[in-house]
């Protein structure tokens, strides 16, 4: 319903030729990957038009450009020509997103045969560019014995990567001639952030020879985590992928789900500024430390540039994603504030609906829908959004 917010001389050579050093040794964080994790896509979002469109508003809201869907293994479940009402389902999702503005949708897998399938998906004709996959996120924890059933070796694990990341390169995204991103989710634990089961520098290098980007977990309750900024979290990790020739690239993942100490729920929650605001500031807290706020220790960048960890030259910082979807829209403003909504019945089995809104922020329209179950509903009629102060829209039905 919404779519598209002078010193000595010799002084300042010296100091040009510093920054130049650092801009050609030191890659340039960016925020090319905006991420959003959806879990229980199939039962909480899929095929449900209010849960799908509420998800999408609040990811082109604040600036979100690629989803993570979960159970695609229970989704993707027949073949080119024979879709099931979950394929065609996720068709439209997925078209929506892209026309909304959201330039990634990741299929989640859990093994290589469900990454099998969404390029089986993808190559299907009956599957146009708009509706195509654009990344697969692989998420199997072979340091993990509980939930390791897939994976359960780091040799069976990187082997599925390999081969998913071949997969990756010969399919076809939304985009023609873009293939699909290869991402990699790997947890961690303890003070320095090392997996359950310490898995080697030699295996954490492979990983970050082969996925496009790792997304690796920053579980903390704030910035200031971790001896004054949580960079100094899973710093052996951190040095281990630097180690690969090429900068690594990766993305911090970091939580909003409050079911534990390690979640940024609170945190976000009494954020004094925007929402917007608030889910960016742990991840340029953590690329620019004391640079982006004075109360926090030294970041990414800072510790790089006065020689602290010489060896962050072999990362690429490439953006955020938060874990998860539902903790985050509960946390989020939605893009209209609704001051009066009233049901009317009328004459001859109409309907009058009054609705008036404070504020609308990126909202270009309304959609009025009616269901007789509260599952499936039918599109009645279009409204155009408004700015002006206490509206009111009538619709009949």
């Amino acid at each position: 319903m919404n779519k598209r917010n002078l010193h000595r001389i010799s002084f300042t050579v010296a100091f040009i030729t510093q920054l130049t050093i650092l801009s050609a040794q030191l890659p340039e964080p960016t925020q090319q990957f905006r991420g959003l994790w959806v879990t229980q896509f199939k039962t909480t979002v899929l095929g449900n038009t209010a849960a799908e469109d509420a998800l999408i508003a609040y990811a082109v809201a604040n600036d979100f450009n690629y989803l993570i869907c979960t159970n695609m293994f229970t989704i993707l479940t027949a073949t080119c020509g024979s879709f099931t009402p979950d394929m065609i389902a996720l068709q439209a999702f997925v078209a929506k997103a892209h026309a909304e503005g959201i330039e990634y949708v990741s299929g989640n897998v859990g093994a290589l045969a469900t990454a099998e399938k969404i390029q089986d998906y993808n190559n299907c004709g009956f599957v146009t560019s708009v509706q195509k996959l654009d990344m697969i996120t692989y998420e199997c924890e072979f340091y993990n014995v509980a939930t390791n059933g897939s994976c359960p070796s780091y040799a069976s694990y990187i082997s599925q990567l390999s081969s998913i990341k071949s997969i990756c390169s010969a399919t076809t995204s939304s985009v023609l001639g873009r293939p699909l991103v290869c991402e990699a989710y790997i947890g961690g634990e303890g003070s320095s952030g090392l997996v359950l089961t310490y898995s080697s520098e030699t295996e954490m290098e492979e990983i970050a020879t082969v996925a496009d980007h790792i997304l690796i977990t920053y579980y903390r309750p704030m910035p200031s985590s971790s001896g004054g900024n949580f960079f100094n979290w899973t710093i052996d990790r951190l040095d281990w992928i630097a180690k690969t020739g090429a900068p690594s690239n990766i993305v911090l993942l970091l939580k909003s789900r409050n079911t534990d100490g390690n979640n940024m729920n609170a945190y976000l929650a009494s954020y004094p500024g925007s929402h917007y605001n608030a889910v960016r500031d742990p991840f340029l807290s953590w690329v620019e430390g004391m640079g982006y706020n004075p109360s926090l220790t030294k970041g990414y960048r800072e510790k790089y540039a006065d020689g602290t960890y010489p060896w962050l030259d072999g990362i690429q910082v490439k953006g955020f994603t938060w874990f998860e979807h539902e903790a985050n829209l509960a946390l989020g403003p939605l893009p209209i504030s609704l001051t009066f909504f009233d049901i009317a019945k009328t004459q001859n089995e109409q309907v009058l609906l009054k609705w008036s809104t404070a504020s609308e922020v990126n909202n270009d329209y309304f959609e009025v829908e009616n269901s007789a179950d509260g599952q499936a509903w039918q599109f009645v009629s279009k409204v155009g959004g408004q700015v002006i102060v206490l509206s009111a829209n009538i619709i009949n039905f």
